[in-house]
């Protein structure tokens, strides 16, 4: 038998849900949305499975790194101080009474006599 309560519960909860349509909603989402499935995990294997083994490769001579064309040779060395160029604004010091030049271009050269040109960024204002 059916308490008078459990039955009052139960119209309220199906006016609820004539109001809302949400049973309508629910029913409609079972049929069209299916739930997705659970994607099992690959298993991994167990560490240490591989048994110790002894590896083997063929070596090969390095060629010497003065044959090659690209890289650096150290030190590099500023040979010409007039080849420098700087920028046409220059900073300031903090408290505004001097100004110091800024570099803007280096000439410098390798130790196999190869020259390269380093740039620095202009100072901030």
């Amino acid at each position: 038998m059916v308490s008078l309560a459990d039955e009052r519960r139960a119209i309220g909860r199906s006016l609820v849900q004539q109001r809302t349509g949400q049973s309508t909603v629910d029913a409609l989402n079972r049929v069209v949305a299916r739930p997705k499935q659970a994607k099992a995990l690959r298993l991994l294997d167990p560490r240490g499975a591989l048994a110790a083994q002894r590896g083997r490769a063929d070596w090969a001579e390095s060629r010497p790194s003065s044959s090659g064309g690209a890289g650096v040779a150290w030190p590099l060395v500023e040979t010409d101080y007039s080849a420098r160029t700087y920028h046409s604004s220059g900073m300031a010091s903090s408290d505004g009474l001097f100004f110091f030049p800024a570099i803007d271009r280096l000439v410098l050269t390798d130790a196999e006599g190869r020259t390269g040109d380093l740039y620095l960024a202009e100072p901030p204002a």
